[in-house]
């Protein structure tokens, strides 16, 4: 496949908690149920924080907790499930950026030493991270592709960012694809 063929296919490029299609100017954001539910989780542990340990009403709240625990995964799923079908059946090639989660939703904290600097600031930036569910909405858009008979590229996240008018994507020897972008 050559350089111009994949310039000419690059639609689609996803980034944090939107989903951004080039081609019909389109935007999704995550199901606001999901948020209404992190509410009532919350409300229900404090409830629960209440109770005597371990006795029949602690165990009814601690069940009703893992009921809605379980309806915010079906959610969120059925919400990736759905997306990632659409983004399979409408696009041959999808690029997205190889960001390393675990690296991102990292702690601040810091040591004992040097403790950390705007570490709730950061606890809430690891949650809003880890509640958009990147990896596993990748590896669905990744197999579906497969299915499909698609082309799924990840690319180095640098510079990938700023507001570009050319965007180049090339394949060197080694098979790793590289995304040029010139402002």
């Amino acid at each position: 496949m050559t350089e111009a063929y994949f310039h000419h296919c690059l639609e689609r490029v996803l980034s944090c908690a939107l989903c951004y299609d080039l081609h019909r100017r389109k935007r999704t954001s995550h199901p606001l149920e999901v948020k209404d539910l992190e509410t009532k989780i919350s409300w229900n542990q404090r409830k629960l924080s209440r109770k005597k340990k371990f006795s029949k009403k602690w165990k009814r709240q601690k069940l009703s907790i893992q009921k809605i625990y379980s309806k915010k995964a079906r959610i969120l799923k059925d919400f990736h499930h759905k997306l990632s079908t659409e983004i399979s059946k409408n696009h041959a090639i999808v690029v997205m950026e190889d960001l390393k989660i675990a690296n991102m939703s990292a702690s601040a904290k810091g040591r004992l030493e040097e403790p950390g600097s705007n570490v709730k600031a950061k606890s809430g930036l690891n949650k809003a991270i880890l509640r958009q569910g990147w990896y596993a909405f990748r590896q669905m858009v990744d197999y579906k592709l497969q299915w499909a008979g698609g082309k799924f590229i990840l690319v180095n996240p640098r510079n990938t960012s700023k507001s570009v008018r050319n965007v180049t994507l090339s394949i060197a020897i080694t098979g790793r694809p590289k995304l040029n972008l010139t402002a």
